[in-house]
């Protein structure tokens, strides 16, 4: 439709105005990535978490969200030597979850987050509307919101009871209703990303506990402890946990992940580095579904990021059987223990490996 001068002029004006929306650029220009190309891969077509939206990490005690916490903060500080972090330690364990050989490891810099241990809502969301503006038009480059986790935020008439035995029903849901809504637009205007934690419950519908797909521990269907208003908030579900499958306390070439070096009173030697899957439960920008698995060592951070690159690899189908042998390109390379090595060796070819599976995952969509 061509518009006449007056219609041009209205539209203008319309398009001029606070909130408009233009369109025409990427919103997935700016991502926040992890240490994990597997954990990245859930995501889909962002192949991680795009400036200004939100990611929902819940999963059972010690599954590692915490620790993933820390890697996506301090890859991130890595990444962007101008990026600027603020989290909310809501469990009152900032100083032995992230302490300084913690920090090292993951390359946080302390210079460049903002930590906060409290668990009043007011302490939290008002802090947040007002600061993140300031901080913005400081020209300060805030990045990244943290969380963890929203299950310790206290209801606000929770914190008025005078005795645990004053019943406060739908008080919590409330108040992070409330709280999360005043500053979605704050973040999502700024294009500060939110990376929230949560618990999990156990899910008390039998039909879902019979036939829902989803996480099981023990058997037992599980699902995010949040309200409602959480999962309208965030655009990304995700549940973190210990992989306990077969082949689980190994590497791919069938190395144990244990340490030799230091052995207890039975002779059994230490427990290293152990795997961690990451699904993405639910996703608005892209499938869910996704899986992701890689390996947390305990001293050393998420290492066998070639085994990943591998796996990837085979999984878009970028490498030809023939025989024993697996080619890539004009490369091959005698079973799968030399491609692994190769890749490990080669940090070009795992590169190029990686480049070539993003690439087949965003030529489905034209």
């Amino acid at each position: 439709m061509a518009f006449n001068k007056e219609q041009q002029k209205l539209m203008s004006q319309l398009l001029a105005l606070d909130g408009a929306v233009k369109g025409g650029e990427d919103p997935f220009a700016s991502i926040i990535d992890t240490p994990s190309v597997t954990m990245n891969y859930t995501f889909d077509n962002t192949w991680g978490l795009p400036d200004g939206y939100s990611l929902l990490m819940g999963g059972p005690p010690k599954g590692g969200k915490s620790i993933l916490i820390s890697a996506i903060e301090g890859r991130l500080h890595q990444a962007d030597p101008d990026a600027v972090t603020m989290k909310f330690n809501t469990e009152m364990r900032e100083n032995v979850q992230v302490t300084p050989q913690q920090k090292k490891l993951w390359g946080i810099d302390d210079s460049r987050r903002i930590v906060y241990e409290v668990r009043e809502p007011a302490a939290i969301f008002d802090r947040v509307e007002k600061e993140v503006p300031r901080l913005v038009q400081a020209g300060i480059k805030l990045r990244l919101l943290i969380i963890d986790s929203v299950n310790d935020i206290q209801g606000r008439r929770q914190l008025n009871a005078e005795s645990v035995d004053d019943v406060q029903i739908a008080d919590k849901a409330a108040t992070l209703q409330d709280g999360f809504g005043r500053i979605k637009g704050i973040l999502r205007n700024n294009r500060v990303s939110s990376i929230l934690t949560t618990q999990i419950r156990s899910e008390m519908d039998t039909n879902q506990q019979k036939y829902g797909k989803g996480p099981r521990i023990d058997g037992q269907k599980v699902k995010l402890a949040v309200s409602w208003y959480i999962k309208h908030f965030c655009e990304f579900f995700m549940h973190v946990e210990r992989f306990q499958n077969k082949g689980s306390t190994a590497d791919l070439q069938g190395h144990e992940l244990i340490d030799e070096t230091i052995k207890n009173a039975q002779g059994d030697a230490d427990q290293s580095a152990h795997k961690i899957r990451a699904t993405m439960l639910d996703n608005s920008l892209g499938r869910p579904g996704r899986i992701g698995i890689f390996t947390l060592d305990h001293d050393h951070g998420i290492i066998n990021t070639h085994e990943e690159i591998y796996l990837l690899g085979k999984g878009f189908g970028l490498f030809e059987e023939k025989g024993s042998w697996l080619a890539y390109g004009d490369q091959k390379w005698q079973g799968k223990d030399a491609l692994l090595d190769a890749i490990k060796s080669d940090p070009v070819l795992a590169q190029t490996i990686l480049v070539a599976c993003k690439a087949r995952d965003g030529a489905r969509r034209g």
